[in-house]
């Protein structure tokens, strides 16, 4: 849910037109659907999925323009997720 609703705020913040907006929150929503039907989760579980996901993808955009518009600042902050076999993790850099 999370990350279909982060994608979905990712592109429709960088489309104006609202068929975009629709066609993007729109597919969201039926992946939460689908989830609701399939009883993987509770209502409470694919609102929270939602809102979350769409906080985060706006954070993400706006967070990159910044670094866009700034793009001489000093510092840089990054974090990546780490998947392998037997593990899970965060990597987390800082560049200055």
């Amino acid at each position: 849910m999370t990350e279909a609703f982060t994608l979905a705020s990712v592109i429709a913040s960088h489309y104006t037109d609202a068929w975009v907006q629709v066609a993007s929150y729109g597919m969201a929503s039926l992946v939460g659907v689908a989830r609701l039907e399939q009883n993987a989760h509770w209502t409470s579980d694919v609102v929270a999925g939602g809102i979350l996901g769409t906080v985060v993808g706006k954070a993400v955009v706006r967070m990159n323009q910044r670094i866009r518009e700034n793009d001489h600042a000093g510092l840089e902050f990054s974090v990546v997720p780490e998947v392998r076999p037997g593990y899970r993790g965060l990597q987390a850099s800082l560049r200055f």
